[in-house]
């Protein structure tokens, strides 16, 4: 399916991107790609299917925040082992 990734800047699109997924969480790495592109505090990305409905809006201080900014490009984020119980 096609989505449309756009970088917002005060409301106004200042970037778009169609890109063909597969599934619609593959698009965090794009996502993060773009975050990383327009660091920029006040920079949104918004992401549409191909009807037009907002499958996706973020900002980029959330991405951040979110930690989605370690994940490679493949989108395959490591697993961290969880915390073992103290004895």
């Amino acid at each position: 399916m096609l989505y449309h990734f756009e970088v917002l800047k005060d409301g106004s699109v200042i970037l778009t991107q169609t890109i063909h997924l597969a599934h619609i969480r593959f698009a965090w790495p794009a996502i993060n790609r773009l975050a990383m592109r327009f660091r920029d505090r006040g920079h949104k990305i918004r992401v549409k299917d191909q009807a037009g409905g907002i499958v996706i809006l973020t900002g980029v201080t959330a991405v951040e925040a979110s930690g989605l900014m370690d994940i490679p490009a493949d989108g395959e984020a490591s697993r961290a082992e969880p915390n073992p119980a103290p004895p």
